[in-house]
């Protein structure tokens, strides 16, 4: 919602922001104060969230993280939530061998980092406490990641890593409704680590919580696959591309193609993890044609959600990777919570 990068006309909610605050000052005091209602687990757990709504690139972050610690050879269990998905109970998505799950019943997310990471357990379970209890049982990891789950308040994490748009870090400013936030500003003394992804980093930045590390990161195009896994390389130049996303900012997707310099570029959005139906794709490849285009492209995140039997020729997925400025400054924060 627009309305979450001014001021006006968020002060018309402004008072239901007061309550919604206080409603989570009292939780935060709550977990802060009593132990047993924290589960404490045996190995590391390091936590990957956001204090505003939409996208600020949890996801990549998360995949940078998983990727470093299956480098050093260790055994590392993403616990997501699923957000989308049609199904409650916990569903493994893979076991670090075997991807056994669909989006449909685990989420858009889960499914996406069990592809993009290789060797890497991924679990979908709202309750990260019961879900991290399991996999210790049955598998036995180094390492837990928590996708999305800094207001997640019922595990403790020994690293807490909150993610933001590097040009837009904090919006108008406001808790929910009237506003981004999804908890006070306050919540931030709670961080590890502060992480900004995207360009334009802004000066508000350092003013949030100037006594954990900050890192930014930048994303960088990676590749282009189609449905057969060819790899396509990155350049657009002199070909026309229709676009489509179903992300919390798609206009992220329309300026990295920019980049690419296509001969003509048009930008199809859907609501943030939609589902596509055969439906959708037979109306995305009606007009790739009549627009005569020579790529579909869509995102990873939207790619494992595409209907597989409608798949078009043409269409192609454009992978992202982060690029982290500075890493030797994050690269001893990471080995400190194991024996590297």
């Amino acid at each position: 919602m627009r309305y979450f990068e001014r001021k006006w006309p968020g002060l018309l909610l402004w008072p239901l922001s007061l309550l919604y605050a206080g409603i989570m000052r009292w939780r935060n005091r709550y977990y802060a104060s009593t132990p047993k209602a924290r589960f404490f687990c045996k190995v590391p757990v390091i936590s990957v969230g956001n204090i505003t709504v939409g996208g600020t690139g949890k996801t990549p972050t998360v995949q940078m993280l998983t990727r470093y610690y299956l480098e050093h050879h260790l055994k590392v269990c993403i616990i997501s939530r699923g957000y989308g998905r049609r199904t409650r109970e916990r569903r493994l998505v893979s076991d670090g061998t075997a991807i056994t799950s669909d989006t449909r019943t685990c989420g858009d997310e889960p499914v996406m980092l069990a592809h993009s990471c290789p060797g890497a357990i991924v679990i979908a379970d709202a309750d990260r406490a019961a879900a991290m209890q399991w996999a210790l049982k049955q598998f036995h990891p180094d390492l837990f990641i928590l996708d999305d789950a800094f207001q997640h308040r019922r595990v403790y994490r020994d690293l807490d890593i909150v993610t933001f748009r590097a040009a837009d870090p904090m919006g108008n400013g406001f808790v929910l409704p009237a506003g981004p936030l999804r908890e006070p500003v306050s919540g931030l003394n709670r961080a590890s680590v502060l992480w900004f992804n995207g360009d334009d980093l802004t000066e508000e930045a350092g003013e949030l919580n100037p006594h954990v590390p900050q890192v930014h990161a930048r994303y960088r195009i990676q590749d282009m696959l189609n449905a057969q896994g060819k790899s396509l390389p990155p350049d657009l130049s002199g070909k026309r591309v229709v676009a489509f996303c179903g992300l919390a900012h798609p206009e992220n997707l329309k300026k990295t193609l920019k980049s690419l310099k296509p001969e003509h570029l048009t930008l199809i959005p859907f609501k943030d993890h939609h589902i596509y139906t055969a439906e959708d794709m037979v109306q995305l490849v009606q007009t790739g044609q009549e627009q005569n285009a020579d790529l579909l492209v869509t995102t990873e995140k939207d790619w494992y959600k595409l209907p597989r039997s409608e798949c078009d020729s043409r269409l192609w997925c454009l992978r992202i990777r982060l690029d982290v400025q500075h890493p030797k400054a994050l690269e001893p924060v990471l080995d400190s919570l194991v024996q590297l």
